[in-house]
């Protein structure tokens, strides 16, 4: 297969073609600056889950009062070129972009999240050519060779921490859009993926559930360990990517999520699931999945980091005695 494509990343900018990269920074890197028992702010991952300390993190941030606002993003203009006979090809972006504003309150902080992508229109409602992907439909009909574009909203978020003792503190995430505790740090946010436009193959039996419409976790964690669990809509988006996937829908599902970062260059997580009805096609297939990651991040120089992440993740649905590694 071939693929070309031009990225640009705010904060910082990344230019792509082929396998050949060059970057430039728009905007300092967000700094190591201690959240709740000291955590460090680059920690935070997609949803609730954490990335390596050591994990480079770019973004434009300033104040607004006693709020701090941090903006950042990726775009990525490309010509995909899926050969063979079930390739296809297209011109267009893949892309998000994410403001998060944050401030203290009582001994504890909040944070308010958005994240956004105008995929349903630069890659069209079919999605982008990708052999051997699957998830999700189109037309009512599932989608193969072929990576479906996020919704308009991916997040809609609002995080609370708050230390309850010298090296314990609770977490609330409330999310009407949003990630439960399921799986590792999500594609789109982890470092060792920063410069690939292109989801996993195993984006569906790993951390699909990264947008879902409704969801509810509470958390406690430690400056090492993080245990948490979430009740959440386990229902996949639908093809209407503009709107909010309520109609019909509970919080049905629920997972639990260990998190252990013993240093600043590694995070480990182990996740487990029960997702009701996940596939519209589908309504009376539910699925269990569990998921470990290990990801690992360290400074080569000050403009270099190397970055690697592990996943492994399997799937039993109703019914059935396979899984999906």
């Amino acid at each position: 297969m071939n693929r070309r494509h031009i990225g640009v990343r705010w904060a910082p900018i990344a230019a792509l073609v082929g396998a050949a990269a060059l970057s430039a920074a728009l905007s300092t890197p967000l700094s190591a600056q201690d959240g709740v028992l000291g955590v460090p702010m680059t920690r935070s991952g997609s949803g609730t889950s954490w990335l390596p300390d050591a994990a480079p993190m770019h973004a434009t941030h300033t104040t607004a009062g006693a709020w701090t606002i941090m903006t950042h993003g990726v775009a990525f203009l490309q010509y995909d070129n899926q050969s063979g006979p079930r390739g296809s090809d297209q011109l267009g972006s893949v892309n998000w972009g994410m403001l998060m504003a944050s401030r203290s309150v009582g001994r504890g902080t909040l944070a308010l999240r958005s994240m956004m992508s105008l995929e349903t229109f630069t890659v069209g409602k079919s999605g982008y050519p990708l052999l051997l992907q699957s998830g999700e439909t189109y037309r009512g009909i599932p989608l193969v060779d072929r990576q479906h574009p996020h919704d308009l909203f991916m997040e809609v978020a609002a995080q609370y921490e708050r230390p309850i003792a010298d090296n314990l503190a609770l977490s609330l995430y409330v999310a009407p859009v949003g990630e439960p505790a399921l799986g590792p740090v999500a594609f789109p946010h982890r470092a060792s993926a920063s410069n690939d436009p292109f989801a996993p193959i195993s984006h569906h039996w790993q951390d699909a559930t990264h947008i879902a419409f409704g969801t509810l976790t509470a958390g406690i964690f430690t400056k090492t360990l993080k245990l948490e669990g979430s009740v959440f809509n386990g229902r996949e988006p639908d093809e209407t990517r503009t709107n909010f996937d309520y109609s019909g829908r509970l919080l049905d599902s629920y997972s639990g999520r260990l998190t252990w970062n013993p240093t600043a260059n590694w995070s480990f997580s182990g996740s487990f699931g029960y997702l009701k009805s996940p596939e519209g096609l589908k309504p009376d297939e539910s699925t269990h999945r569990v998921v470990g990651s290990a990801a690992y991040a360290r400074a080569l120089t000050t403009d270099a980091t190397l970055t690697a992440t592990a996943v492994y993740g399997a799937n039993r649905h109703s019914g059935e005695a396979e899984s999906s590694p």
